[in-house]
Protein backbone atom coordinates (compact mmCIF):
# COMPACT_ATOMS: atom_id res chain seq x y z
CA UNK A 1 0.00 0.00 0.00
CA UNK A 2 1.36 3.15 -0.74
CA UNK A 3 1.95 5.88 1.93
CA UNK A 4 -1.49 8.17 2.18
CA UNK A 5 0.79 11.38 3.23
CA UNK A 6 1.93 13.18 0.11
CA UNK A 7 3.89 16.00 0.77
CA UNK A 8 1.57 18.31 1.16
CA UNK A 9 -0.58 16.53 4.00
CA UNK A 10 2.41 16.96 6.16
CA UNK A 11 2.81 20.17 4.88
CA UNK A 12 -0.60 21.56 5.71
CA UNK A 13 -0.23 19.55 9.19
CA UNK A 14 2.81 21.54 9.68
CA UNK A 15 1.20 25.03 9.06
CA UNK A 16 -1.71 23.86 10.76
CA UNK A 17 0.17 23.37 14.33
CA UNK A 18 2.09 26.27 13.82
CA UNK A 19 -1.74 28.46 13.31
CA UNK A 20 -2.87 26.71 16.41
CA UNK A 21 0.32 27.62 18.18
CA UNK A 22 -0.13 31.17 17.06
CA UNK A 23 -3.79 31.23 18.31
CA UNK A 24 -2.58 29.98 21.20
CA UNK A 25 -0.49 32.38 22.01
CA UNK A 26 -3.37 35.46 22.10
CA UNK A 27 -4.26 33.57 25.71
CA UNK A 28 -0.73 32.92 26.72
CA UNK A 29 -0.33 34.36 30.20
CA UNK A 30 2.96 32.78 30.65
CA UNK A 31 2.16 31.97 33.92
CA UNK A 32 1.88 28.61 36.27
CA UNK A 33 -1.58 28.79 38.06
CA UNK A 34 -1.66 25.59 40.02
CA UNK A 35 0.43 23.48 42.51
CA UNK A 36 0.66 20.62 40.39
CA UNK A 37 2.61 22.54 37.41
CA UNK A 38 4.48 24.55 40.32
CA UNK A 39 5.91 21.10 40.99
CA UNK A 40 6.23 19.52 37.74
CA UNK A 41 8.53 23.16 36.45
CA UNK A 42 10.12 22.26 40.07
CA UNK A 43 11.34 19.17 38.45
CA UNK A 44 12.41 21.02 35.42
CA UNK A 45 14.55 23.11 37.03
CA UNK A 46 16.16 21.23 39.36
CA UNK A 47 16.82 18.48 36.49
CA UNK A 48 18.25 21.28 34.62
CA UNK A 49 20.34 23.63 37.12
CA UNK A 50 21.42 20.51 39.09
CA UNK A 51 20.79 17.49 37.81
CA UNK A 52 18.47 16.05 40.83
CA UNK A 53 14.78 15.64 41.14
CA UNK A 54 14.42 17.12 44.20
CA UNK A 55 11.75 19.72 44.95
CA UNK A 56 12.76 21.63 47.75
CA UNK A 57 12.20 25.08 46.35
CA UNK A 58 7.87 24.29 46.83
CA UNK A 59 8.62 23.48 50.18
CA UNK A 60 7.99 27.39 51.87
CA UNK A 61 4.79 28.22 49.76
CA UNK A 62 3.23 24.57 49.77
CA UNK A 63 5.15 22.26 52.21
CA UNK A 64 5.03 18.31 51.47
CA UNK A 65 2.48 17.67 48.80
CA UNK A 66 3.83 13.76 48.30
CA UNK A 67 4.68 10.64 50.40
CA UNK A 68 7.36 11.42 52.78
CA UNK A 69 11.14 10.57 51.25
CA UNK A 70 13.37 8.34 52.80
CA UNK A 71 15.94 10.90 52.27
CA UNK A 72 14.17 14.28 53.87
CA UNK A 73 13.81 16.00 50.41
CA UNK A 74 10.88 16.78 48.79
CA UNK A 75 9.64 15.48 45.36
CA UNK A 76 6.65 16.14 43.07
CA UNK A 77 4.13 12.90 42.71
CA UNK A 78 3.90 13.29 39.47
CA UNK A 79 5.28 11.49 36.50
CA UNK A 80 8.68 13.07 34.80
CA UNK A 81 7.38 13.32 31.43
CA UNK A 82 6.15 16.61 31.45
CA UNK A 83 9.01 17.93 33.47
CA UNK A 84 11.29 15.82 30.90
CA UNK A 85 9.57 17.35 27.81
CA UNK A 86 9.34 21.00 28.64
CA UNK A 87 13.59 20.43 29.97
CA UNK A 88 15.06 22.04 26.28
CA UNK A 89 12.56 25.73 26.47
CA UNK A 90 13.96 25.96 30.31
CA UNK A 91 17.75 25.09 28.88
CA UNK A 92 17.20 27.51 26.08
CA UNK A 93 15.69 30.04 29.07
CA UNK A 94 18.43 29.68 31.01
CA UNK A 95 21.23 30.22 28.62
CA UNK A 96 19.94 33.01 26.28
CA UNK A 97 19.35 36.16 27.75
CA UNK A 98 15.79 38.47 27.64
CA UNK A 99 13.79 34.57 27.61
CA UNK A 100 11.65 34.14 30.79
CA UNK A 101 12.30 31.35 32.14
CA UNK A 102 8.80 30.38 33.63
CA UNK A 103 7.14 32.13 30.39
CA UNK A 104 9.39 30.17 27.50
CA UNK A 105 8.75 26.90 30.13
CA UNK A 106 4.77 27.47 29.66
CA UNK A 107 5.35 27.44 26.52
CA UNK A 108 5.87 23.73 25.71
CA UNK A 109 2.17 23.28 26.27
CA UNK A 110 1.34 25.55 23.56
CA UNK A 111 3.90 23.45 21.52
CA UNK A 112 2.57 20.23 22.96
CA UNK A 113 -1.01 20.82 21.96
CA UNK A 114 -0.51 22.19 18.53
CA UNK A 115 1.66 18.88 17.71
CA UNK A 116 -1.56 17.01 19.00
CA UNK A 117 -3.45 19.14 16.26
CA UNK A 118 -1.34 17.92 13.29
CA UNK A 119 -1.66 14.59 14.13
CA UNK A 120 -5.12 14.64 14.47
CA UNK A 121 -5.26 15.86 10.96
CA UNK A 122 -2.60 13.76 10.03
CA UNK A 123 -4.30 10.64 11.36
CA UNK A 124 -7.77 11.99 9.58
CA UNK A 125 -5.80 11.96 6.10
CA UNK A 126 -4.60 8.17 6.67
CA UNK A 127 -8.07 7.44 7.09
CA UNK A 128 -8.94 8.16 3.74
CA UNK A 129 -10.65 11.95 4.96
CA UNK A 130 -10.59 14.70 2.63
CA UNK A 131 -8.46 17.35 3.14
CA UNK A 132 -11.50 19.15 4.04
CA UNK A 133 -12.68 17.17 6.90
CA UNK A 134 -9.48 16.85 8.06
CA UNK A 135 -9.07 20.81 8.83
CA UNK A 136 -12.67 21.21 9.98
CA UNK A 137 -11.95 18.53 12.64
CA UNK A 138 -8.41 19.47 13.52
CA UNK A 139 -9.99 23.06 13.82
CA UNK A 140 -12.62 21.99 16.04
CA UNK A 141 -10.42 20.13 18.53
CA UNK A 142 -7.79 22.62 19.13
CA UNK A 143 -9.77 25.40 19.16
CA UNK A 144 -13.68 24.20 20.51
CA UNK A 145 -12.95 21.89 22.96
CA UNK A 146 -10.29 22.25 26.28
CA UNK A 147 -7.54 21.50 24.63
CA UNK A 148 -7.57 25.22 23.94
CA UNK A 149 -7.25 25.45 27.63
CA UNK A 150 -4.48 22.85 28.29
CA UNK A 151 -2.34 24.47 26.18
CA UNK A 152 -2.12 27.72 28.29
CA UNK A 153 -1.59 25.44 31.27
CA UNK A 154 1.35 23.81 32.65
CA UNK A 155 -0.70 20.82 32.93
CA UNK A 156 0.16 17.29 31.71
CA UNK A 157 -2.71 17.17 29.50
CA UNK A 158 -1.44 18.51 26.83
CA UNK A 159 1.59 15.95 26.34
CA UNK A 160 -0.53 13.46 27.53
CA UNK A 161 -3.06 13.96 24.58
CA UNK A 162 0.08 14.92 22.09
CA UNK A 163 2.23 11.70 22.91
CA UNK A 164 -1.46 9.30 22.99
CA UNK A 165 -2.16 10.95 19.39
CA UNK A 166 1.44 10.25 18.27
CA UNK A 167 1.22 6.63 18.90
CA UNK A 168 -2.36 5.93 17.75
CA UNK A 169 -1.56 7.60 14.45
CA UNK A 170 2.03 5.54 14.23
CA UNK A 171 0.18 2.52 14.93
CA UNK A 172 -2.27 3.21 12.34
CA UNK A 173 0.41 3.60 9.98
CA UNK A 174 1.86 0.61 11.22
CA UNK A 175 -1.22 -1.41 10.30
CA UNK A 176 -1.17 0.24 6.62
CA UNK A 177 2.29 -0.30 5.64
CA UNK A 178 3.66 -2.82 8.36
CA UNK A 179 6.74 -0.72 8.48
CA UNK A 180 8.26 -1.73 11.78
CA UNK A 181 9.95 1.57 12.45
CA UNK A 182 6.12 2.79 12.98
CA UNK A 183 6.54 0.24 15.69
CA UNK A 184 9.31 1.47 17.79
CA UNK A 185 8.15 5.15 17.01
CA UNK A 186 4.88 4.47 18.45
CA UNK A 187 6.39 2.75 21.05
CA UNK A 188 8.31 5.74 22.46
CA UNK A 189 5.15 7.75 22.19
CA UNK A 190 2.83 5.56 24.49
CA UNK A 191 6.29 5.56 26.36
CA UNK A 192 6.32 8.99 26.90
CA UNK A 193 2.41 9.36 27.58
CA UNK A 194 3.20 6.98 30.17
CA UNK A 195 5.92 8.53 31.80
CA UNK A 196 3.86 11.93 31.57
CA UNK A 197 0.68 10.01 33.47
CA UNK A 198 1.80 6.68 34.89
CA UNK A 199 -1.71 5.93 34.60
CA UNK A 200 -1.60 5.41 30.76
CA UNK A 201 -0.05 2.18 31.60
CA UNK A 202 -3.72 1.05 31.93
CA UNK A 203 -3.71 2.21 27.99
CA UNK A 204 -1.40 -0.07 26.45
CA UNK A 205 -3.88 -3.58 25.95
CA UNK A 206 -5.70 -1.25 24.18
CA UNK A 207 -2.79 0.07 22.07
CA UNK A 208 -1.50 -3.77 21.63
CA UNK A 209 -4.98 -5.01 20.55
CA UNK A 210 -5.47 -2.05 17.91
CA UNK A 211 -2.00 -2.60 15.94
CA UNK A 212 -1.58 -6.42 16.54
CA UNK A 213 -4.48 -8.26 17.67
CA UNK A 214 -7.18 -9.54 15.66
CA UNK A 215 -9.95 -11.79 16.59
CA UNK A 216 -11.20 -13.87 14.03
CA UNK A 217 -10.88 -10.93 11.29
CA UNK A 218 -10.91 -11.54 7.57
CA UNK A 219 -8.07 -10.26 5.53
CA UNK A 220 -7.93 -6.64 5.65
CA UNK A 221 -5.42 -4.30 5.37
CA UNK A 222 -3.62 -5.91 8.91
CA UNK A 223 -3.07 -9.34 7.08
CA UNK A 224 0.17 -10.65 5.22
CA UNK A 225 0.72 -12.04 2.07
CA UNK A 226 -1.40 -15.19 1.54
CA UNK A 227 -3.22 -14.64 4.84
CA UNK A 228 -7.07 -15.08 3.91
CA UNK A 229 -8.56 -17.34 5.95
CA UNK A 230 -10.11 -16.29 9.40
CA UNK A 231 -8.91 -17.52 12.72
CA UNK A 232 -10.03 -16.66 16.40
CA UNK A 233 -7.31 -15.12 17.14
CA UNK A 234 -3.72 -13.74 15.26
CA UNK A 235 -1.12 -11.34 17.07
CA UNK A 236 1.31 -10.20 15.21
CA UNK A 237 4.56 -10.65 17.93
CA UNK A 238 6.88 -9.36 15.77
CA UNK A 239 5.17 -5.72 16.03
CA UNK A 240 4.43 -6.26 19.42
CA UNK A 241 8.40 -6.64 19.96
CA UNK A 242 9.27 -3.83 18.60
CA UNK A 243 6.80 -1.65 20.28
CA UNK A 244 7.44 -2.93 23.19
CA UNK A 245 10.93 -2.10 23.70
CA UNK A 246 11.13 1.21 23.98
CA UNK A 247 7.96 0.98 26.02
CA UNK A 248 9.79 -1.41 28.55
CA UNK A 249 12.52 1.22 28.55
CA UNK A 250 10.76 4.37 29.70
CA UNK A 251 8.57 1.54 32.50
CA UNK A 252 11.89 1.17 33.55
CA UNK A 253 13.26 4.09 33.43
CA UNK A 254 9.73 5.54 35.90
CA UNK A 255 10.13 2.39 38.60
CA UNK A 256 14.58 3.42 38.68
CA UNK A 257 12.60 7.22 39.15
CA UNK A 258 10.28 5.87 41.78
CA UNK A 259 13.50 3.97 43.39
CA UNK A 260 15.22 7.22 43.43
CA UNK A 261 12.78 9.60 45.23
CA UNK A 262 10.68 6.92 47.84
CA UNK A 263 13.01 4.34 47.77
CA UNK A 264 10.60 1.29 46.49
CA UNK A 265 10.16 1.51 42.96
CA UNK A 266 6.52 1.06 42.97
CA UNK A 267 5.96 4.32 45.17
CA UNK A 268 4.57 7.47 43.13
CA UNK A 269 4.44 9.52 46.01
CA UNK A 270 0.85 9.79 46.73
CA UNK A 271 -0.11 9.94 50.41
CA UNK A 272 -2.08 7.15 51.44
CA UNK A 273 -4.88 9.66 52.39
CA UNK A 274 -5.68 10.58 48.60
CA UNK A 275 -7.50 7.60 47.81
CA UNK A 276 -10.05 8.23 44.52
CA UNK A 277 -13.30 6.58 46.08
CA UNK A 278 -15.92 9.10 44.86
CA UNK A 279 -19.31 7.61 42.95
CA UNK A 280 -18.45 6.88 39.59
CA UNK A 281 -21.95 7.86 37.95
CA UNK A 282 -21.26 10.80 40.49
CA UNK A 283 -17.95 11.60 39.16
CA UNK A 284 -19.33 11.02 35.48
CA UNK A 285 -21.86 13.49 35.37
CA UNK A 286 -19.28 15.66 37.07
CA UNK A 287 -17.04 15.18 34.45
CA UNK A 288 -19.32 15.42 31.21
CA UNK A 289 -22.53 17.46 32.40
CA UNK A 290 -21.72 20.01 35.58
CA UNK A 291 -21.50 23.68 35.07
CA UNK A 292 -18.09 23.50 36.60
CA UNK A 293 -16.50 20.87 34.62
CA UNK A 294 -18.84 19.25 32.05
CA UNK A 295 -17.12 18.32 28.28
CA UNK A 296 -20.86 18.85 26.85
CA UNK A 297 -20.91 22.32 27.96
CA UNK A 298 -17.56 23.61 27.39
CA UNK A 299 -17.62 21.81 24.51
CA UNK A 300 -21.02 21.90 22.89
CA UNK A 301 -19.16 20.74 19.56
CA UNK A 302 -19.45 16.84 21.25
CA UNK A 303 -23.13 16.89 20.83
CA UNK A 304 -22.90 16.08 17.05
CA UNK A 305 -21.04 12.97 18.17
CA UNK A 306 -24.35 10.61 17.89
CA UNK A 307 -24.91 12.01 14.21
CA UNK A 308 -21.05 10.94 13.09
CA UNK A 309 -20.59 8.22 15.39
CA UNK A 310 -22.55 5.55 13.49
CA UNK A 311 -20.90 6.59 9.86
CA UNK A 312 -17.53 6.44 11.81
CA UNK A 313 -18.23 2.96 12.91
CA UNK A 314 -19.34 1.73 9.37
CA UNK A 315 -16.15 2.93 7.87
CA UNK A 316 -13.58 2.37 10.64
CA UNK A 317 -15.11 -0.57 13.12
CA UNK A 318 -11.47 -1.03 14.62
CA UNK A 319 -10.58 2.81 15.16
CA UNK A 320 -14.25 3.83 16.34
CA UNK A 321 -13.92 0.79 19.34
CA UNK A 322 -10.57 2.20 19.97
CA UNK A 323 -11.79 5.95 20.71
CA UNK A 324 -14.41 4.95 22.31
CA UNK A 325 -12.65 2.95 25.23
CA UNK A 326 -9.80 5.39 25.42
CA UNK A 327 -12.67 8.12 25.94
CA UNK A 328 -14.60 5.77 28.61
CA UNK A 329 -11.03 5.39 29.97
CA UNK A 330 -10.53 9.24 30.50
CA UNK A 331 -14.09 9.62 31.57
Amino acid sequence: MTDSRSPSDTSIAFWLALFLFGVYLLSFSGRITSSDGLSMFAVTESAVKRGDVSTDQMWTFFGAKSAPAPDGEAYSKYGYGTSLLAAPLYALALYVPFFGLMQLTVLSSALAMACAGAFVYLTARRLKFSVAVALATTLLFGLATPAWVYAKEFWSEAFATATLCAAFYFLLAYRQQRGLHDCAIAGICLGLAIAVRTTNILLLPLYVWYAFVNLGEKGGEHKGKGEHAASPLQVDWRGVFWFAIPVSGFVLAILFYNAVRFGNVFTTGYRADETFNNNILLGAYGLLFSPGKGLFVYAPILAALPFGAWQFYKHHKREFVFVSLLSTFYV
